[in-house]
């Protein structure tokens, strides 16, 4: 890993870096753990952030600057002006919103205004390692935890959860949910080649990243695997199939996401993950899944409620307390149909940047931006600040791999 030279001011930033997108699934977790303490620790997550941006406060003003001087001719000025439209029509801000435009225009000051680009996305690299190595070691702790005592703090047991290898133990360690320790472990390995060469260390922290990643058990996991597998094809033959081969896998993906497939005769039993059955096609019957349900439950609230009554709050009530489960949705429940259609023409134009550099780029990095993008239609990852790091990033990476290969000459 390169080393971090400067202040204290640059250790600083890694340093609340790595907590801040280590910390933000743990609220929950903590208040599993302890309920009395969960208040506070919401109030230190903010203040953490506060902090950043106080420590990157130039970088954000002259973003802002930026961002007027160039007004509707940039992408982010317009995904500004449709929350303020948004705002109006509806006569109210909402928290959801705020989350969003928190994190994703701080990075975005970070990557557009940095006055060393190269020392800035290494200290968020290296923030993203480290918030993956506290995430790993937290799993690897729930596996002692479960073989050794009789409490279940760093793991969750799951009898109903539908996997293609679903044991009943899913390691989360202090992550709040399994998913979002994936996302972390998936993440820390996608950038972790950016900063070091393949040498012993890089060895050993990708087995242990990919060790907790299995155990978590969440399906998001053997997604990136499988990605993973493509995208590391050597036979020339294969490698020109890789593209074909990745879409085949999201689509699948998506539709067992989706969709659960029962032979006739065969016993299953529905529950919160595992809806009701759809269809029958010859002997094989076809049950919603709770994603599935989820999207039906929201075109039927946005086709009884206009733009200046929908919330995501509004639609919680109606699907007792489970939230969209998909970026695009949630996008327009807190953002009205303008935001969604500008957030999902920056993510395309992020991933169209991504892959005309992507010879450049190996698997695992690969693999990594890929899974998110997928992963996005099933997640909520509006308010999380790894998804954004590694999308809004996109069309950089080609530029920090020659900065690192110039420098190491």
């Amino acid at each position: 890993m390169e080393n971090i030279r400067g202040n204290s001011k640059d250790f600083l930033i890694v340093i609340l870096g790595s907590f801040l997108i280590f910390s933000v699934s743990i609220k929950g977790w903590i208040n599993y753990i302890n309920a009395d303490l969960n208040s506070i620790y919401t109030i230190l997550v903010f203040l953490l952030f506060f902090a950043l941006c106080l420590l990157n406060l130039d970088n954000l003003l002259n973003y802002f600057k930026y961002l007027l001087k160039r007004n509707f001719k940039s992408l982010d000025f317009n995904i500004l002006m449709s929350f303020f439209i948004f705002f109006v029509l509806q006569q109210k801000v909402n928290l959801e919103a705020l989350s969003f435009l928190s994190i994703y225009f701080y990075i975005n000051s970070i990557v557009f205004c940095s006055h060393n680009f190269y020392r800035d996305l290494s200290y968020i690299f290296i923030s993203i390692i480290v918030a993956g190595i506290l995430t790993a070691l937290g799993v690897m702790l729930g596996v002692v935890e479960a073989i050794f005592l009789e409490t279940n703090n760093l793991f969750k047991i799951k009898i109903d959860y539908p996997g293609l290898l679903s044991f009943n133990k899913h390691f989360s360690g202090f992550q709040f949910t399994y998913n979002y320790t994936a996302y972390l472990i998936i993440a820390a390995l996608g950038v972790i080649g950016l900063l070091r060469d393949k040498d012993f260390l890089y060895k050993v922290l990708v087995f242990i990243f990919l060790l907790a990643l299995l155990l978590t058990q969440a399906k998001i996991s053997y997604l990136f695997v499988a990605l993973l597998v493509v995208f590391s094809l050597k036979v020339k033959f294969l490698r020109n199939y890789r593209y074909p081969l990745a879409i085949v896998i999201a689509l699948g993906y998506l539709l067992l996401a989706h969709l659960t497939f029962k032979l006739a005769g065969s016993e299953l039993n529905l529950s919160y993950y595992i809806r009701e059955e759809k269809f029958t096609i010859f002997d094989v019957q076809v049950y919603s899944t709770l994603f599935f349900w989820l999207k039906e439950i929201f075109f039927e609230y946005a086709f009884i409620y206009n733009l200046s009554e929908i919330s995501i709050a509004g639609y919680l009530q109606n699907t007792k307390g489970t939230e969209p489960h998909s970026l695009l949705i949630s996008s327009y429940l807190f953002g009205g149909i303008i935001f969604l259609i500008l957030i999902f023409w920056r993510l395309i134009l992020n991933l169209i940047q991504f892959l005309q550099d992507s010879k450049n780029y190996n698997a695992y990095l690969m693999s990594l931006v890929l899974t998110l993008l997928i992963e996005s239609f099933i997640w909520d990852a509006y308010d999380s600040p790894i998804f954004w790091l590694v999308i809004l990033l996109c069309p950089f990476y080609n530029k920090f791999i020659e900065e690192r290969s110039k420098l190491n000459g």
